[in-house]
């Protein structure tokens, strides 16, 4: 079963990343000795295509709380989650270990916010149009300690039945970063959410309404942020010096690789090949053989 969705930037520019969902299962057959739950994988193709937004909106794709700035309360004054710091030397080590073992590669570390952005407790604000808002931030910028040490979130949400009429974005208002919209064709029966990254770590997650829908049968909340600390698909690794641990990254793809993304010739083999985010926090890559 294939589903799609976009990451893209507002309000015009939008690039679409496919993904495959898998049941974990099918993943412990291809890939055993790891371990996963029965939550939906997803398979992210590495090519990037030009598509149009699933889901339309009566407002071009940027979200409401850009549209509807001057009839919203102010960021600072949204719910805000803000990460803990965690100490990137210790996560290291163990990605060290890990990778000793054989295990697939880690890339983010789950940090629980549940509770925090769950539909039955939501504060709607309602604009002129009669469309109500609902707006949570999420702050991880200095998950590591320093600005930079934070690549991109993405969000896994434990409960998500979507009504129709209603849309959610998670989107970063300065760079203009975001993925979505999520819409009612994104439920299924196992009821939950597991987003693709978005390469920020300051984020908006929004949910916009339209006149008339009944936002009291919407079930949405929020399980966990996944906080990346090195980028998808680069290894960061610790040098050679004891204590210091400065960081090196290091690219996955070896001398003798071809990069298909530069060789047409490639472009049917290429389409075959993706990443596989596993739980959010690990990839490791895979292919499909018919």
């Amino acid at each position: 079963t294939t589903t799609r969705t976009t990451t893209r930037q507002h309000p015009l520019k939008y690039k679409c990343l496919v993904f495959f969902k898998v049941t974990a299962t099918t993943m412990v057959t291809a890939m055993k000795g790891i371990g996963l739950t029965a939550a939906l994988q997803y398979l992210y193709l590495i090519r990037f295509v030009e598509a149009h937004q699933i889901g339309a909106t009566d407002h071009e794709g940027t979200p409401a709380g850009v549209l509807f700035a001057n009839q919203l309360m102010p960021r600072e004054r949204l719910p805000t989650f803000s990460v803990a710091p965690s100490n990137l030397k210790t996560i290291l080590n163990e990605d060290a270990e890990t990778d000793q073992q054989g295990g697939p590669l880690r890339f983010a570390v789950e940090r629980i916010i549940s509770g925090l952005y769950t539909s039955h407790y939501a504060t709607w604000e309602k604009v002129a149009d009669g469309r109500v808002i609902w707006r949570q931030a999420v702050e991880a910028t200095h998950a590591f300690g320093n600005a930079d040490e934070c690549f991109s979130l993405n969000f896994h949400f434990s409960r998500y039945q979507m009504q129709p009429g209603c849309i959610l974005n998670i989107y970063d208002p300065d760079s203009q970063e975001a993925i979505g919209p999520f819409t009612d064709k994104h439920n299924n029966p196992r009821n939950e959410l597991w987003t693709p990254i978005v390469k920020s770590c300051d984020v908006i997650i929004e949910t916009e309404c339209q006149p008339g829908v009944d936002t009291s049968v919407l079930d949405i909340a929020l399980q966990a942020a996944n906080v990346a600390y090195q980028d998808f698909g680069i290894q960061r690794e610790s040098s050679q010096d004891g204590d210091d641990f400065e960081d090196v990254d290091r690219k996955l793809a070896s001398a003798c690789n071809v990069n298909a993304v530069c060789n047409p010739d490639w472009d049917p083999e290429q389409r075959s090949i993706a990443a596989m985010s596993i739980k959010g926090t690990k990839f490791c890559t895979g292919f499909m053989v018919n």
